[in-house]
């Protein structure tokens, strides 16, 4: 068996990596607005602020 037959360990895919953070950025983001609509008395509570969360 030679040495030329080990793999080189996995190395960090780094773009990858920069997508999914740029995607958990945007989304907390998108719910941190979200949550920032006023809701106005006037009207029932289903509007945009009707995200689901847990209680």
């Amino acid at each position: 068996m030679s040495t030329s037959d080990q793999q080189a360990p996995p190395r960090l895919a780094v773009p990858e990596l920069l997508i999914g953070v740029g995607l958990l950025a945007c989304a907390g983001a998108v719910a941190w607005q979200t949550l920032a609509i006023p809701v106005s008395p006037l009207y029932s509570k289903v509007g945009p602020t009707s995200f689901p969360t847990s209680p």
